[in-house]
């Protein structure tokens, strides 16, 4: 169609994504980038969720999308494009908006597109059904059929089929396919207009990146087997939010936290596990009973309990810090209000035994008794430990789609002191970032 060397034929001839930049003979604009992608829905390989990844990809940083396929378009690849298409607004990147997408109908014996009118049909208003129409631009006019490209010359009814036959072109096929790039070309002048900011090769690469970074980092953008299924694990997790609000209500929090003033953290350890079982047990049930009532898949079962016993484990994780700190102010204040009789203790000393105190020796007492306070709050305060609890809540904190790309956290945790340094320095949020990555580039090559 192009004049491209792409390699072709029957199943994933391409491994992964190839481009290739083709000069055009159109004033508008000196060249096309054209990128080929490895088939879909393959045997070799059969990872839809691969799929998903190649397809949403192609959607973020193309102007036009050839879907090209034998016969008709499959309901696996029509719900792929669908939720493809539903993922684009949620990438939160800078993208190519609203490709257009043209599906080639190929082989096809019969190449009247009307006769295909009712499965187009059923495809647009499924993507208007969904308000998807304004991710990607899919029209009647966007579905064309080719005929097959070869033909076997010199077999017969009663030729030897092991025998091996003279293949050629049809010249039908060539001239339907320079037909074909003209009319997929031609209404290109919008969809470039509008995206000016990305025509360039270089920022259309930065984006890319950028994009292929993002689908990396964030695996639930093509998850989901379709977009009903992501809508009910959105439900689910929404319903789960909603029943954990209701359980940790301020007053169950502060009972909580009564509850365990004035305890050692052994005690408070051992309150917080019993309550925690006893909320596990009421969460999880209310969430089989909307299992039974949403019809939910196997896997979205076991991803929601996941997300469940997280939540459930870091709401007590952060209510357990809040209580030891609630303690430790207790103890602060308690020390005050000693430090306050110490005090009281030596005005009185001092008049009962009618020695008269000079201001210095005054300042001087003062200044023992108020620094020997600040050492004992300093002992029992330890930076190390708060550093290592704030670390472990906001690491298992993180989605739970992205705990495979994380690292364990005992590989986080032994750069502590580094972090400490890091915190205590109160840079800025940029040196903050350079530091880090001139520090983990450095530790990259020495182990390399």
């Amino acid at each position: 169609m192009f004049g491209t060397l792409f390699d072709v034929r029957d199943g994933r001839c391409t491994r992964g994504i190839y481009g290739s930049f083709v000069k055009s003979n159109r004033k508008d604009f000196d060249y096309i980038l054209l990128i080929d992608t490895e088939g879909l829905l393959g045997i070799e390989r059969e990872d839809k969720e691969y799929d998903r990844r190649i397809v949403l990809f192609c959607l973020a940083v193309s102007h036009i999308v050839i879907v090209n396929m034998v016969g008709e378009a499959s309901t696996t690849l029509k719900e792929m494009l669908k939720l493809c298409a539903d993922s684009l607004d949620k990438m939160g990147v800078t993208r190519i908006p609203r490709p257009i997408v043209h599906f080639i109908l190929n082989q096809k014996a019969d190449l009247n597109i009307d006769n295909n009118k009712a499965a187009i049909e059923k495809i647009i208003n499924d993507l208007k059904r969904e308000d998807l129409d304004k991710s990607i631009d899919i029209r009647k006019e966007t579905f064309h059929t080719l005929p097959s490209a070869f033909k076997k010359e010199g077999q017969t009814l009663t030729s030897n089929s092991k025998l091996s036959n003279v293949v050629k072109t049809v010249p039908e096929f060539i001239e339907c396919v320079h037909q074909l790039t003209g009319e997929i070309l031609n209404p290109i002048d919008p969809s470039l207009r509008r995206t000016s900011e990305i025509s360039d090769p270089l920022q259309w690469l930065s984006s890319s990146i950028t994009i292929f970074d993002t689908l990396q980092k964030f695996p639930d953008l093509t998850y989901y087997q379709d977009i009903n299924e992501r809508r009910i694990d959105n439900e689910i997790r929404e319903h789960i939010r909603n029943n954990l609000i209701k359980i940790f209500s301020s007053d169950y929090r502060d009972e909580l936290i009564v509850e365990s003033l004035h305890k050692k953290e052994d005690e408070i350890r051992e309150i917080f596990l019993v309550r925690q079982s006893k909320i596990e047990d009421t969460a999880r049930q209310d969430m089989e009973n909307l299992f039974k009532l949403s019809k939910v898949p196997e896997l979205l079962r076991k991803r929601s309990q996941q997300f469940l016993n997280v939540q459930i484990t870091e709401m007590f994780n952060a209510l357990r810090t809040s209580t030891i700190a609630a303690n430790e102010r207790e103890k602060v204040k308690l020390l005050v209000r000693n430090g306050e009789g110490d005090l009281q203790k030596l005005i009185e000393d001092t008049i009962e035994r009618g020695v008269q105190m000079s201001e210095d020796i005054a300042a001087q007492r003062f200044e023992e008794m108020y620094n020997n306070t600040i050492k004992f709050i300093q002992s029992k305060y330890i930076p190390e430990e708060r550093l290592k609890q704030a670390m472990k809540h906001i690491y298992t904190n993180y989605n739970i789609y992205e705990k495979e790309c994380l690292f364990e956290y005992r590989d986080i945790i032994i750069h502590l002191t580094m972090l400490t340094h890091f915190n205590e320095s109160k840079i800025s949020i940029n040196q903050l970032e350079e530091s880090l990555v001139i520090r983990f580039t450095y530790l990259g090559y020495e182990h390399s």
